[in-house]
């Protein structure tokens, strides 16, 4: 996290800062430490260090104008360079492509792609700001999204579409849960919040409270509660929307707990009736295919010795989720398949069944440890696909990594990888940002002494 911003960096420069760095804006290379930035400047024999001071900054560079304690260009351009590389987020930008996914009107198959890909870029745009040190100023940005969410409008004319929503949301919920943690709020403030989004929506985009457990906190938990309590005293019996969300509200805080289909479950074992533990354990692993409740059924199958029956059949539920509509239709599967160790038959069942982008890359990349030829094509794609769907630095940077990724999978592999970086700088030659990271992450070949 950088302790200077533009407004530091012209009071050092003086006037016409921009230009005075603009010739060497590109060409300046940071590299942050901990309170210190030093940057070799492409193309001349300078070198710039930044170093955070007392009420102000350490500066120095090797030209003429540096060595005589001026902040010169090259400073300015390091200085630059570094906010955007490192700097804070562009809020207001955020804000207005957060506006722009609040237009789309009704979700349906006919716009999910587009609608998709929009909302993937800026989540993954929130995440790389809130990881880098900057979770308080995005924060805001996650409200007002899931604020745009559960006002919108769904059309659940496919499996495809319901599924991506829910992904989309949980992502969102996540992302939003992290910043929390790193930079908390006020929880009486935060539960408000919170009530106030659940009672206007009755959208696929609904917040339940398991949702919103790990955004509040113990504060704001409590004050959630009684802010619910408080709200249920005041409603009547009417029928109308607000009085039904806030009667729903208060039950799921005070459920009756024989109503809990695991407590149920295990009340059967404590009976001794293991056949009926074992069919209330499978229910459960069939509505919620995770590995907690597949290892909850093995348990519950042990005392009858069947599980192996267990397994098998845990596995052909699993085959016959993934060959239905949707593309994280195969996730479970291949979840599960990873979890014991199987990256083989997970990487088999991925290529037959089809899988989300994001989860074959995460599957490409075990399977890469002991076959680097097979993971290639997947890291190249998405590199492509980064480079398509996320201009600027960020989506640069990390395409260029992803390129590393699969020169080394060519290395290890035993494969030439210059054809390969060739035609992507062909087709990319546009982007001169993009290049010169990849020069950065991938230097050419020296040529061998004649």
């Amino acid at each position: 996290m950088l302790w200077f911003d533009e407004n530091d960096v012209a009071r050092l420069a003086g006037p016409g800062y921009r230009e005075l760095a603009y010739p060497y804006l590109y060409l300046a290379d940071p590299v942050l430490s901990r309170d210190e930035l030093v940057a070799d400047v492409v193309g001349t024999d300078e070198r710039v260090r930044l170093a955070k001071a007392d009420g102000g900054m350490d500066h120095s560079c090797t030209c003429p104008a540096g060595l005589a304690g001026v902040f010169c260009a090259h400073c300015t351009a390091t200085a630059l360079s570094a906010l955007a590389q490192f700097g804070p987020p562009d809020v207001v930008s955020l804000r207005h492509r957060i506006g722009d996914l609040g237009r789309f009107g009704r979700i349906a198959s006919t716009n999910l792609a587009r609608w998709s890909e929009l909302l993937d870029a800026l989540l993954a745009d929130l995440e790389v700001s809130s990881q880098e040190g900057y979770p308080a100023l995005v924060r805001p940005c996650y409200q007002d999204l899931l604020g745009v969410l559960v006002r919108q409008q769904v059309y659940v004319d496919s499996e495809e579409v319901e599924e991506s929503v829910l992904r989309s949301l949980e992502r969102v919920i996540a992302g939003f849960t992290d910043t929390c943690r790193a930079e908390p709020a006020r929880g009486d403030e935060l539960a408000e919040w919170v009530i106030d989004l659940q009672t206007q929506t009755d959208s696929l985009f609904a917040l339940e409270l398991a949702d919103v457990v790990d955004i509040l906190g113990e504060d704001g938990l409590v004050s959630y509660r009684h802010l619910v309590n408080e709200a249920r005293r005041r409603v009547t019996d009417d029928d109308d929307d607000h009085s039904r969300t806030i009667r729903y509200l208060h039950d799921e805080l005070h459920p009756d707990v024989h109503d809990d289909p695991s407590r149920h479950a295990r009340a059967m074992a404590r009976r001794g009736d293991h056949r009926e533990h074992a069919r209330r354990c499978w229910d459960l692993f069939t509505r919620h295919p995770d590995e907690r409740r597949y290892r909850e059924l093995l348990a519950a199958s042990a005392p009858l010795g069947a599980e192996t029956y267990a397994t098998g059949r845990v596995l052909a539920h699993l085959r016959e989720l993934a060959a239905g509509p949707g593309p994280r239709a195969c996730t479970p599967l291949v979840d599960h398949l990873v979890a014991g160790g199987d990256i083989a038959g997970a990487w088999a069942a991925a290529r037959e069944f089809g899988l989300d982008s994001a989860d074959l890359l995460a599957l490409a990349r075990r399977r890469a440890a002991t076959h680097p030829a097979e993971a290639i094509s997947t890291i190249l794609h998405a590199a492509v696909q980064t480079v398509d769907h996320r201009s600027g630095h960020l989506g640069f940077a990390r395409a260029a990594g992803l390129l590393a990724e699969a020169a080394l999978l060519h290395d290890r592999a035993g494969l030439d990888f210059e054809p390969v970086r060739s035609r992507f700088t062909a087709v990319y030659a546009h982007h001169p940002l993009l290049l010169a990271l990849i020069d950065d992450c991938l230097p050419s070949k020296a040529t061998p002494p004649d």
